[in-house]
């Protein structure tokens, strides 16, 4: 079975296509990423209030990921500052660490989102690595780095909230 996000594809059994409201569950996961990076009870989090998301590109779809995401935050808190960063494709995972890193490292942010596909995993791992936090996508991610993959936003506000209270 392959799975197939963010377009309908008809007339072939093997293909499972996922459309859903982006921005609606990108908007819980910034709120959940203000949550985090206000927290004084995280390890992980750092007293800045920066978030980060890393998208595969900068095309329509990937920035109504973020524009949700940043609504979210900024409806727990107008003070926090989103950064964003975008990897050019949707593959290049050494790419996304690397932008990762430099978020984590001389951004402050102390959690990050993935709406880059393969190339997000290598956000994950950065966060990982770091002892950072980070918010998979379009399905459940949290088994990669237990512990550091908080949550992923997958096929809407449901599963968003699911994983996060562990039903």
């Amino acid at each position: 079975m392959t799975f197939f996000f963010d377009e309908a594809i008809t007339g072939l059994p093997n293909v499972y296509s996922m459309t859903y409201l982006q921005n609606e569950g990108s908007f819980m996961a910034g709120a959940l990423a203000a949550l985090v990076t206000t927290s004084t009870e995280l390890k992980g989090a750092n007293p800045e209030k920066v978030i980060g998301i890393i998208g595969g590109m900068d095309i329509p779809i990937i920035n109504d990921f973020k524009a949700g995401y940043k609504q979210g935050a900024k409806y727990v808190d107008p003070a926090i500052t989103v950064v964003a960063s975008y990897v050019g494709d949707f593959a290049n995972a050494p790419k996304g660490k690397e932008l990762a890193l430099a978020q984590y490292n001389s951004q402050k942010v102390d959690i990050a989102f993935n709406v880059a596909g393969g190339a997000g995993l290598g956000l994950l791992e950065a966060g990982n690595s770091l002892g950072k936090y980070s918010i998979g996508v379009d399905s459940n991610q949290n088994g990669l780095y237990p512990g550091s993959i908080l949550t992923s936003m997958g096929r809407g506000l449901h599963d968003l909230a699911c994983r996060w209270c562990g039903h």
